[in-house]
C-alpha cells in the first residue's frame, strides 16, 4: 500500500507549501496596492519586510541544518 504524497516526497511537499504561502501573501499584498488600501511607501517597506523574512526562512529551511535526523539506537 502507497504512503501519502507528504510521506513519500516530503521535501517537494515542504517546498510546495512554502511557495503557496509565499505567493498568496504576496497577492494579497498587492491586491491591497492595487485597490488603493495602503499607499506606496507602506507598499514599499512591507514588501521589503516581507521578501527579506521569506529569504531567511527557505536559506534556513533549505540549509538542512535544522531538519531533524531519525537516532538510531545501538
Amino acid at each position: 500500500m502507497k504512503s501519502s504524497f507528504r510521506n513519500r516526497h516530503h521535501n517537494l511537499f515542504n517546498i510546495i507549501v512554502f511557495s503557496s504561502i509565499f505567493v498568496l501573501l504576496a497577492g494579497g499584498l498587492i491586491y491591497l496596492f492595487v485597490s488603493s488600501l495602503i499607499s506606496t511607501a507602506v507598499f514599499t517597506v512591507l514588501f521589503l519586510i516581507f521578501s527579506i523574512s521569506s529569504i531567511v526562512i527557505a536559506l534556513i529551511y533549505f540549509s538542512k541544518r535544522y531538519i531533524l535526523k531519525p537516532h538510531y539506537r545501538t
